[in-house]
């Protein structure tokens, strides 16, 4: 049970893990990379719809299909995957702003809606994927459960995988563990947590990588996965136990990324929280090693 760690917003890792590929955002405010992305490996996370976006860069403006796809509403966020013409600017917009370099993922997210057709969802993937093998870029790209989304729960990842199979399309899975179980409402429920975690291993073998944080109260992102699980230490172990069943014969590493924002208080800062997941993760049997 191998995980390569991915670095998350600069959070570094106890010093007896390597880490040597970090995330970076892309988003459609993004104006450009940094320069010093040639000097490591990288994971590129594009946009995922979460917040309305100013769409003021220069880099964003030659792309009609896009920009048409927010509205002027306050509240409203880019829609992602509306038509073929999205998927090709969207291809292209991360070819321009990559400008040569190569990312070790590329991270995107689900159509917002709900009842989106995955076959659909899957034309629109190829051509994305067709536009960007035209300039060579030849990578690992992986699609991100979201809330609300086409891909939430249990069924939506069954579904898609095995929609994935039967084009023999190249897309992976990424589990963001806490939206998932937030989705299902199973943080909570032992029986739940069980029958989530056990219906995993009908899709596990398109599975690339999986995401941890924690949550405290209402506010995501914050804590570890005991302020998750709040503070039931229980189904804490539950979820790690399940976890080290569904991936103990996993043929190849994942990748593991700790979206963690925020810290408790002074006495539970981000570091310590990555810590005391990396240590649960490491009980379990899971070995960090580098890309």
């Amino acid at each position: 049970m191998q995980l390569i760690p991915i670095i998350y917003h600069n959070l570094p890792y106890p010093s007896d893990i390597t880490s040597n590929i970090q995330e970076v955002a892309a988003h459609f405010d993004i104006e450009r990379l940094n320069d010093s992305l040639e000097n490591y490996a990288f994971s590129l996370h594009t946009e995922y719809s979460a917040v309305k976006r100013k769409f003021t860069s220069g880099l964003i403006q030659s792309y009609p299909t896009i920009l048409a796809s927010q509205s002027d509403s306050v509240r409203s966020k880019p829609k992602l995957w509306i038509d073929d013409k999205w998927a090709i600017e969207f291809a292209d917009f991360l070819v321009k702003l990559l400008k040569g370099k190569t990312p070790r993922i590329i991270e995107i997210h689900p159509p917002n809606s709900r009842k989106f057709d995955v076959e659909r969802f899957l034309d629109y993937y190829e051509l994305f994927t067709e536009h960007l093998n035209k300039y060579n870029i030849d990578t690992e790209i992986s699609i991100e459960n979201r809330n609300g989304f086409m891909l939430s729960g249990i069924n939506d990842f069954q579904n898609l995988s095995d929609a994935v199979d039967e084009c023999n399309s190249n897309l992976r899975l990424i589990l963001d563990f806490p939206q998932l179980l937030n989705f299902e409402k199973a943080k909570s429920d032992q029986n739940k947590l069980i029958k989530v975690m056990d219906a995993i291993n009908g899709f596990k073998h398109n599975i690339s990588s999986f995401h941890i944080w924690g949550q405290y109260g209402n506010n995501a992102h914050r804590g570890d996965l005991l302020d998750y699980f709040n503070q039931n230490n229980d189904m804490k172990n539950l979820f790690y136990k399940k976890l080290k069943e569904v991936f103990s014969n996993h043929p190849t590493p994942l990748y593991f990324i700790p979206e963690i924002n925020f810290g408790i208080d002074e006495n539970k800062s981000r570091q310590e929280c990555l810590k005391n997941i990396v240590n649960d993760l490491s009980s379990y049997g899971f070995q960090f090693i580098p890309y």
